[in-house]
């Protein structure tokens, strides 16, 4: 069953968990460090960083279960965007690694899942059980008010654990090929159930973005035939809204090509967008710390210019002059004694 490993998977899967526990995280000075030895083509440091990040790959695969591929195949593509990553990261651009190759490693794990095409021979008598469990699935989401899981709608009808599990890998898969057109008319709402590209909360999540977003990224992500078919689905770019069986007629393709053809154009379209997304993201978180770096520089400039600058050592002043007494000179002395001495004889 998808997501899900054999036991030999399972032990392999324990062994690979093991084996990467053992590489400690990186710092981000040892980030920066490294990332600057790699950039010089030092071979140690890129498996330094690889090694080091691969317990982030698995983290972010988990979260991918589910749509067609085992956790170790989900690894292995995440994996190769983490090389991509490792290759490509400049710590100047003022992100983490991990922020950064986070993009990378769902990246190549969304771009494997679009293109991995399960190609899936559904015999005749389990065409008539998918019908039925979608209709069973629609009634009991209903009557519960939430959607009902697997083994409700097998238990209502009446299922075995191994055929809900068959039911289960068909639901994943895409639209089985070998049956031809006619046969697939036969059973016109299978294709809901057999379709994984896009999975519902993909689909739902379109909703999330503006239409001036959708109709801009259109030419930016599809080819013209898909953009065709979406504008001519949803009413884009002046088109009116228009049922599968419409647009198949207007363009020579039956109903289930169509449909086909739109879920991929959803899918590609949803993965263009949340590539943007995360761009914008790291380009925002650049700025942000270029903004702080830059504020932090402009303070320490104020700083400076508000400092006084430290006084020059002046020499000791000299002291002040002492003014010497007036005292008459020695002549002017010399004369007045004598006169006194003359008025002292008789």
């Amino acid at each position: 069953m998808e997501g899900t490993a054999t036991t030999g998977g399972d032990s392999e899967l324990e062994l690979y968990l093991q084996e990467i526990s053992k590489f400690a995280l990186l710092k981000p000075h040892e980030e920066r460090e490294l990332a600057y030895r790699i950039a010089k083509g030092d071979k140690e440091a890129r498996d330094h960083m690889v090694r080091s990040n691969l317990r982030l790959v698995v983290s972010i695969a988990k979260n991918y279960l589910h749509r067609g591929m085992t956790l170790l195949d989900l690894i292995e593509e995440g994996n190769l965007g983490l090389l991509k990553a490792v290759s490509r990261f400049s710590p100047d651009q003022g992100c983490k690694f991990s922020t950064y190759a986070s993009w990378w490693i769902k990246q190549t794990i969304r771009r494997a899942l679009i293109n991995k095409v399960k190609s899936v021979r559904v015999p005749a008598y389990m065409i008539e059980i998918l019908t039925q469990w979608r209709k069973t699935g629609a009634a009991l989401s209903q009557k519960l008010g939430r959607e009902a899981s697997a083994e409700e709608i097998g238990r209502a009808l009446k299922l075995s654990p191994s055929k809900i599990s068959a039911i289960r890998q068909a639901l994943s898969a895409s639209l089985p090929s070998g049956r031809g057109a006619n046969a697939a008319e036969d059973a016109p709402e299978q294709d809901d159930m057999l379709s994984g590209i896009p999975s519902r909360e993909e689909a739902t999540s379109l909703a999330d973005y503006d239409r001036e977003a959708l109709v801009s990224a259109l030419d930016l992500a599809l080819t013209e035939r898909e953009r065709h078919i979406l504008e001519m689905r949803y009413g884009l770019g002046g088109e009116e809204a228009q049922t599968l069986e419409r647009i198949g007629e207007r363009i020579g393709l039956t109903r289930e090509r169509v449909r086909q053809i739109e879920n991929q154009a959803l899918a590609k379209l949803l993965l263009f967008l949340r590539e943007k997304d995360e761009k914008d993201e790291i380009r925002r978180l650049a700025k942000r710390r270029e903004r702080r770096e830059r504020r932090k520089e402009e303070s320490r400039i104020e700083a400076e210019a508000e400092t006084p600058p430290a006084a020059e050592t002046d020499p000791p002043p000299e002291p002040p002059a002492v003014p010497l007494p007036r005292t008459p000179g020695l002549a002017r002395r010399t004369r007045r004694l004598s006169r006194m001495r003359r008025r002292r004889k008789p």
